[in-house]
């Protein structure tokens, strides 16, 4: 009797490690998927770049949002989520203030008259990123620079 308790407890130990080891893994595997999609909007964030980077920067943003089936509120906007969303917005210098512009409403306004008015030629620096709890950036805030 005293044989097969040791049995049922070697064989449970095992299990538990096969557990352990495979949880590890999910982890690990959970953390290289956020750092390489961190990784594509880093890039950007540490400098100066033109506007046609922020279309590129929007239309992956949107793209992911639309991947990941990310609910939008009445008005089109995406809806925050706790885990997978990822909002932009644009703080765009006018004569006296500054405006705010968000991913989806450039993107609806069309981003072939945005890049046709010199937009290009406009240089942005990011100066907020946000994370969900999970690590993976929830929001980058650009603003534009003057030159």
């Amino acid at each position: 009797m005293k044989k097969r308790n040791i049995i049922l407890l070697i064989v449970l130990l095992i299990l538990i490690l096969i557990f352990v080891y495979y949880q590890i893994i999910r982890i690990q595997s959970k953390q290289k998927e956020i750092n390489k999609f961190n990784e594509e909007f880093f890039q950007y964030t540490n400098k100066e770049i033109f506007g046609t980077n922020i279309i590129t920067i929007i239309n992956k943003a949107i793209d992911y949002n639309e991947k990941n089936k990310i609910e939008k509120d009445e008005k089109g906007f995406y809806i925050a989520d706790n885990e997978n969303s990822i909002l932009v917005e644009l703080n765009m210098i006018n004569k006296d203030d500054i405006t705010t512009y968000k991913m989806e409403a450039i993107n609806n306004f069309g981003i072939e008259k945005f890049l046709s008015a010199d937009f290009n030629l406009v240089y942005f620096k990011c100066t907020d990123i946000q994370y969900h709890e999970n690590g993976r950036i929830s929001k980058l805030i650009f603003t534009q620079t003057e030159k």
